[in-house]
Parts: structure tokens; C-alpha cells; sequence
């Protein structure tokens, strides 16, 4: 994504409304994939890639039951 990454694109969007719901989908794993962790005060649910579709599916189902 340009000229902004994911993280600062959920962070710009969370100030704007700290109830929005988020999931992180991304190729990099590890410390790379949560070196923005400490950034966010509520656990943002995260996706690695390559994901099957029911996985994506289930995290969103999980999200949209606990409001």
C-alpha cells in the first residue's frame, strides 16, 4: 500500500473511530509482522498469508458476534 502502510492507515482510522473493528492480513511474519503492536491499545486479530478463505471468514464472524 502507498503512500501509507496498513498499520498507519488502522491507526489514522481508529482515532477517527475507536469503535472500528480490524483484522490484520499480511505476508510478513514475525517480529516484522507486529512492529507496530505496541501502537494500538485494544488486540487487533491477525491473518498470515496465504489464508484460506474460511479462516479470513471465521475471524470476520468473530469480530461482527462480539460487538
Amino acid at each position: 500500500m502507498s503512500p501509507i502502510n496498513g498499520c498507519d492507515l488502522a491507526a489514522k482510522l481508529l482515532r477517527a473511530n475507536p469503535e472500528l473493528r480490524i483484522v490484520f492480513v499480511s505476508g510478513y511474519a514475525g517480529t516484522e509482522a507486529f512492529r507496530y503492536e505496541q501502537r494500538f491499545t485494544k488486540a487487533i486479530p491477525f491473518l498470515r498469508k496465504p489464508l484460506k478463505l474460511s479462516e479470513l471468514e471465521a475471524q470476520v464472524q468473530d469480530i461482527l458476534t462480539h460487538v
